[in-house]
């Protein structure tokens, strides 16, 4: 019990020193601050790493489900460039508000930040299909494997998709915890998640295009613990081989070994998608 302790405590004081390594300035600590008065819960320090994701990607339009008072608005919209755009939404209109005093603070011009508020199941459907390079999942928990789904019809390819509370506070590695929003959190970051979308199934299941009348799926699922994210990414290979035992039987079949992160702190989920999106249809938000 002792060295089970010291073991937790040592943990706890790794995790504080990675988030306060690079402190916040003023303008997110007051973000912070109002957050607080408002019952959200922003991200934490350590997303901070939203804004090197939305610049190495080369990200010019997001979505965000779940603003809040605009901490992970500032720091996507500082790693974009000058022209980037975010569609974020909340259900909250105090919360859109809060976020446009804290990016006028930041500087940041507010035609860039376009707010939509609603509930998000409402309004992902209305956002046009394959014209976004990330999307960041920071909403309710219960609601994730349907923002996923959400998330892989507005991606393009090779876009990006973001969750945050991937682990929920040390709950979705415990298979003792099976409250809604666990079960829910842990449902979407098994590959089966991908499978349920209106449109094709090849594309759900991360399949490429058909070349010469033979379909090839992009490969198993698997998760990756490192530096506090799951990353989620196909291997070509195994997929190959795969498709090699099945072939005749026209089954997708993939499987992601059990492998999960104990880190028992609040971590996100990156998943890079290569899935050729479907065309759009219907009336979208352009």
């Amino acid at each position: 019990m002792t060295h089970r302790r010291l073991t937790m405590s040592i943990e706890a004081a790794n995790w504080a020193y990675c988030e306060d390594f690079r402190p916040e300035d003023r303008v997110l600590l007051e973000a912070r601050d109002v957050a607080d008065q408002l019952g959200c819960t922003p991200v934490h320090p350590g997303a901070g790493l939203l804004r090197l994701l939305a610049q190495v990607s080369g990200a010019r339009s997001i979505v965000e489900i779940g603003t809040g008072a605009g901490v992970s608005t500032t720091y996507l919209l500082r790693g974009m460039g000058d022209e980037g755009v975010i569609t974020t939404i909340d259900v909250e209109p105090e919360h859109h508000k809060a976020a446009k005093r804290t990016l006028a603070a930041a500087g940041i011009r507010p035609e860039r930040a376009r707010m939509i508020t609603g509930r998000a199941l409402e309004v992902l459907p209305r956002l046009t299909d394959a014209g976004y390079d990330l999307v960041l999942i920071d909403a309710r928990k219960a609601e994730y494997p349907q923002y996923l789904e959400q998330a892989l019809r507005l991606l393009r390819v090779g876009g990006m998709v973001v969750l945050d509370n991937a682990l929920w506070h040390g709950r979705v590695p415990d298979p003792a915890q099976r409250d809604e929003s666990t079960t829910a959190v842990r449902s979407t970051l098994k590959p089966g998640a991908r499978r349920r979308t209106p449109h094709r199934r090849d594309d759900a299941l991360g399949r490429r295009p058909p070349g010469r009348g033979q379909e090839h799926p992009v490969g198993p699922t698997r998760l990756h613990p490192a530096s506090g994210h799951t990353k989620v990414r196909a291997t070509r290979a195994s997929a190959v081989r795969t498709e090699a035992k099945r072939r005749g039987e026209g089954i997708p079949y993939w499987r992601a070994p059990a492998r999960a992160s104990r880190r028992a702190a609040t971590s996100s989920a990156l998943i890079s998608t290569t899935r050729r999106p479907p065309p759009s249809s219907g009336t979208r938000i352009t």
